[in-house]
């Protein structure tokens, strides 16, 4: 069971001052900060029973919010947000900035909430990925070192719709210590593991 801010955050647009918008009827209901979330999911389990094997739907297929009948303004303005940052190399912090909001046309929104959907993007990709890998694929891998860190990129290579396609499985530093051929088979087990894959799935390294 997701935690109830996040069921709170997918299906409510939160509109400030304690008020929220169900994103599935429209419904207006009110949550004051520091209270929980009572109100808020009273209102999903009497109007909405359905609402936890909707988000589990959600999450596992990687389904869009159009899907379900809503993209509201406030879903369109954090995906813009975080189109913004990251094509922009910006710290999520910058929303919070108050020259940039000066600045913007957007309605406001916190790096926190930004936080909580790059987490929930995150396992959407992941899931995605996991299916396009298939039963076989290909792994490639390269390293490089800034200052005394080592990155390594790792690549699954496989044929989505007969075309190939190469995706990027991991991007992140070798622990300090030795780089030996251990130490990279451990990292690629770890990176594997997380798209419930082993060795053996392997076509080509």
């Amino acid at each position: 069971m997701a935690p109830n801010r996040e069921i709170c955050a997918f299906f409510f647009e939160d509109k400030g001052q304690g008020d929220y918008r169900c994103q599935l009827c429209g419904t207006p209901r009110k949550q004051q900060a520091g209270t929980g979330y009572s109100n808020l999911l009273s209102h999903l389990n009497l109007k909405h029973p359905d609402f936890e094997e909707t988000y589990d739907t959600s999450l596992a297929t990687a389904t869009p919010l159009s899907s379900f009948g809503f993209v509201s303004e406030a879903t369109k303005c954090r995906y813009q947000r975080l189109q913004w940052l990251v094509e922009r190399n910006m710290p999520l912090t910058e929303v919070d900035d108050p020259l940039t909001r000066s600045m913007s046309s957007w309605k406001p929104v916190s790096s926190k909430a930004l936080k909580l959907y790059l987490q929930r993007c995150s396992k959407s990709v992941g899931v995605l990925v996991e299916k396009e890998l298939g039963e076989l694929f290909g792994f490639m891998w390269d390293g490089w070192t800034h200052g005394t860190v080592h990155y390594v990129g790792i690549y699954g290579v496989c044929y989505v719709g007969g075309m190939r396609r190469e995706r990027l499985l991991s991007l992140s530093p070798l622990d300090d210590g030795s780089r030996d051929v251990d130490v990279h088979i451990d990292m690629f087990k770890r990176v594997l593991a997380l798209y419930n894959r082993t060795f053996r799935w392997w076509l080509f390294w």
